[in-house]
């Protein structure tokens, strides 16, 4: 990432931090995070300061936060200013009254909050509005939330995020996610899947949610899998959980329906789990079918299997996920397979006799 990208995660970390005083009991050494770079501290004392400032002007004025984030995000209320006169008093100010300069700093300072994803106003527990983060097909991308938890998002994915003062609260819609959660034991992190949820505070797991059910593997940590019972569905704020289904631990692995039961639990195999973390496929006496299906999710190029005892036949290896050539070459090489490509499309046959 840029230079001003690496400041602006640092500066978005260190204003959650200012706004989660107290709360990082589970750290560990509460000064490691400071230590680490002057940058750190030099963000943190400007966010205090910002949070400081923000509360005496709040003090000023007695129009709600609600209607001043309303007349931020209004485009006609933006005024083109030189970034000078956000150091200092404006040129030709003495004319204007005091409420309305302290107005106009007050929603500079929120538009400031909402900017660096602090979320004063919008991550608290009664909002509907949610964060949503996509990707295409063959496109990945890492996201880092508010509270410090990383996103890995698979090709082909999407995921809503909402976070209140008492939980966070993230709904995959579809595709693959692994999450690096934040810990923050007073505020649980829940992932929607369907007519589950899983509940965590501070571990590293992967879910994949498909059309028939969901795939939970646990990297480090334990993971709770729960039944939700909501009329508004599972990660919003208004879901809560009821049947606890299952605790994972790391290493394990659980297959959730679409109806939220738990249908197989199992030992996985972390290494091809997470194998797309690292843009490889990994697969051990799988079907041909099954792989080259995980192929098309990568590729621009499809594969296309005619034969189904081709597509039965179980096969292991490990590829990078866009290089499809190599595979393709790998099943040429296989006895009885052949593969020719046409208007576009690798077709996998069974070798001519």
């Amino acid at each position: 990432m840029s230079d001003d990208q690496f400041r602006d995660m640092i500066a978005a970390e260190a204003a959650e931090r200012v706004l989660t005083e107290g709360e990082q009991g589970g750290e560990g050494d509460p000064l490691s995070w400071f230590r680490r770079s002057p940058v750190h501290i030099a963000e943190y004392l400007g966010m205090a300061k910002l949070s400081a400032d923000l509360a005496q002007l709040a003090r000023e004025i007695d129009e709600p936060v609600e209607k001043l984030v309303a007349d931020v995000r209004d485009d006609s209320n933006i005024v083109d200013m030189p970034a000078r006169d956000l150091r200092g008093p404006a040129v030709g100010a003495r004319g204007v009254a005091r409420p309305r300069l302290v107005h106009a700093a007050l929603a500079v300072a929120i538009a400031a909050i909402v900017a660096v994803g602090i979320g004063v106003v919008l991550n608290s527990p009664s909002s509907d509005q949610a964060l949503r983060y996509t990707t295409g097909h063959g496109e990945e991308r890492t996201i880092r939330l508010a509270d410090g938890t990383f996103v890995h998002l698979n090709t082909d994915s999407a995921l809503a995020v909402r976070f209140g003062r008492e939980v966070r609260l993230v709904e995959l819609e579809r595709g693959e996610a692994y999450f690096e959660v934040a810990k923050a034991p007073s505020r649980p992190f829940r992932v929607g899947v369907g007519a589950a949820e899983l509940q965590d505070v501070g571990t590293a797991f992967d879910v994949f949610r498909g059309d028939g059910g969901s795939v939970v593997t646990v990297a480090e940590g334990r993971v709770g899998v729960f039944a939700t019972t909501s009329g508004a569905g599972p990660g919003s704020a208004s879901s809560t959980l009821s049947t606890r289904l299952a605790e994972l631990s790391a290493g394990e692995q659980a297959s959730v329906s679409a109806s939220g039961a738990i249908t197989a639990r199992t030992t996985a195999d972390l290494n091809r789990v997470l194998a797309w973390t690292r843009q490889q496929i990994v697969f051990d006496r799988e079907s041909i079918g099954d792989v080259v299906a995980e192929f098309n999710r990568y590729n621009d190029v499809p594969i296309t299997v005619r034969d189904r005892r081709i597509a039965a036949i179980a096969i292991s290896g490990e590829f990078r996920a866009r290089d499809e050539r190599a595979f393709v070459s790998f099943l040429g090489k296989l006895p009885g397979v052949r593969t020719d490509e046409s208007d576009g499309t690798i077709v996998v046959s069974a070798k001519r006799k």
